[in-house]
This record gives structure tokens, C-alpha cells and sequence, in this order.
């Protein structure tokens, strides 16, 4: 697993301050660069790109051909060192192999810089800010966020299409396009005040992990232990090998109890489910 530059929940306030400035100020060029590959792609930006979350649906479609097209025609793996190259959002939370390129992330960008837009204009009293509760192990303490004063609701907007994007590279069912259309209206209509937060969840990964004082739980979802318990022994002996990683110990055949204090939960997921990806049956 690379490192990462300096994760949203490791910074100090003033830099999770700096770094909302930054990620505000990148969604304009962001938008700008995705109608320009519309219009060059033979898409009217005009048409597509009208304001409402029921546009998502056929933007997302068209973001996902490309990032197939990207990784079909892609030499291997990005080097680290394009890192400088991805939007601050990328920067600043874990990467799993197979690595995006930067042109695949800047098209993922534009995407987020549009359902901004969508969701701003259908909740016009959104704010940005500071991803902040009292509890600091919450997902996205320190992230820039989407919230209002009628409601306790923070929208971190690169967490779907981020999602989205790993997913199809890793080669695991992909975000139906539909979903960016309800994930949209779901949020306006809570920074409204509407009604409570009900993010769409995607579908569920093979993993899940969850932070516990000092380390971490990582449960196999389904059969996984029973099915290929060799696989999972395999797993926990080049889990516990990787830098950063302290002990890796089992509550029971499908739970894991993790010790790796430089890591966070969202690159142990990664890290765990692009292993799996890779090494479970076809």
C-alpha cells in the first residue's frame, strides 16, 4: 500500500482549514476541464449538464466508459510520483492499486465539482466546512464537507465517486448509475432539513472495517473464511508483513483484530479488499 501525503483525519485544524480552501478552489477548473473532454468527445455540455440530479445518472455512465477506456488503453500501474498531479481530495485520502491515472482522476473531479453543483442548487443554504464532531473517530472529521444550519448533515462528495472509481478498476461491481441521481437528491433534500441523512450505500464490499481504541476491525463479509480459509491465512500473513502493521490477530474465522497505528480505516480497506481482488478464484 503507498503512503499517503498527510490523510484529512491527521491534520492539524489549520491545515484541514487550508485544505478545504484548496479542494473550494479546485472545483471550478475542475467543471471547466470536464465540459472542455464533453465538447471533445462529442457531447453537448449544455444538454447533459442541466442542473439536475437526474443528469447524475447518464454523466456517470459517460464518466465510467471513459475510466474503462482509460484503464483498457493504460500502461501499468501509475508511478507515485503523479500523486502531485491528482486533485487535493485524492492527495489527502488513502490510494489502492490499480492506481487511477491523473487524467482518469481529473475527469473523476469534474464529476464531483457538477454534483456540487447539483446539490447546492437544489440546497442553496450548504455551506462549506470543516468535516468536525466531538467524537474524533468519525469518517470524515477533518474533511472539507457540504452542510447547513438546519441540519447536523456533512456530505464528504468524493466518497461515491472515489468509491465508484476503485471499484471498476479493482473489477468489482460497479456503482449503478442511478445511484448518483438518488445519493444527490437524498443530500439536498437533508441539508434542507427535509428529512434525515440517508446516504446511498453502495453495494457491500468484501470487507468491512471499523475503528476500535488503538486498532481496527476487519470482518470478511459472507462465506469468505469458510469457503477459502487458506486464502485468509494468506491474507493475515502478508497483512501483518506490511509496513506500519504491528499484529494482525482473529477474534473469530471471519474477523480480524488489526494493530497499525500510522494507518487509517480507509487504506486497510483498500489494502484488504485490492488483495482479495486479486487473489480469490475467478
Amino acid at each position: 500500500m503507498r503512503p499517503v501525503t498527510l490523510h484529512y483525519r491527521a491534520m492539524t485544524q489549520q491545515q484541514a482549514a487550508t485544505a478545504l480552501e484548496v479542494f473550494v478552489s479546485e472545483r471550478a477548473p475542475a467543471l471547466d476541464h470536464l465540459r472542455i473532454e464533453l465538447t471533445a468527445h462529442g457531447a453537448d455540455p449544455s444538454a447533459m449538464l442541466d442542473g439536475t440530479p437526474a443528469s447524475l445518472t447518464a454523466l456517470w455512465q459517460w464518466i465510467t466508459d471513459r475510466l474503462l477506456e482509460d484503464s483498457a488503453a493504460a500502461s501499468p500501474t501509475p508511478p507515485l510520483e503523479l500523486r502531485d498531479l491528482w486533485p487535493s481530495w485524492a492527495q489527502h485520502t488513502a490510494a489502492a492499486d490499480p492506481l487511477p491515472s491523473p487524467e482518469a482522476l481529473a475527469l473523476v473531479d469534474g464529476f464531483i465539482s457538477y454534483l456540487a453543483e447539483v446539490i447546492t442548487t437544489g440546497a442553496p443554504e450548504a455551506t462549506w466546512k470543516v468535516g468536525l464532531q466531538r467524537v474524533k473517530a468519525y469518517h470524515w472529521h477533518k474533511h472539507p464537507v457540504l452542510t447547513s444550519e438546519t441540519t447536523d448533515t456533512q456530505v464528504f462528495l468524493p466518497s461515491l465517486p472515489r468509491t465508484g472509481t476503485y471499484r471498476l478498476l479493482a473489477g468489482l461491481d460497479p456503482v449503478p448509475d442511478h445511484e448518483m441521481c438518488l445519493h444527490a437528491a437524498a443530500a439536498i433534500a437533508s441539508l434542507r432539513g427535509d428529512h434525515p441523512w440517508e446516504p446511498v450505500v453502495p453495494p457491500a464490499p468484501l470487507v468491512e472495517v471499523t475503528t476500535r481504541p488503538g486498532c481496527f476491525e476487519l470482518e470478511l463479509h459472507g462465506d469468505l473464511a469458510h469457503e477459502h480459509p487458506a486464502l485468509v491465512d494468506l491474507l493475515v500473513e502478508e497483512l501483518s508483513a506490511q509496513d506500519g502493521v504491528e499484529s494482525v490477530d482473529r477474534m473469530h474465522p471471519g474477523a480480524l483484530i488489526v494493530a497499525a497505528p500510522g494507518w487509517d480505516a480507509d487504506r486497510l480497506e483498500l489494502w484488504a479488499i485490492t488483495w482479495l481482488v486479486q487473489h480469490l478464484p475467478r
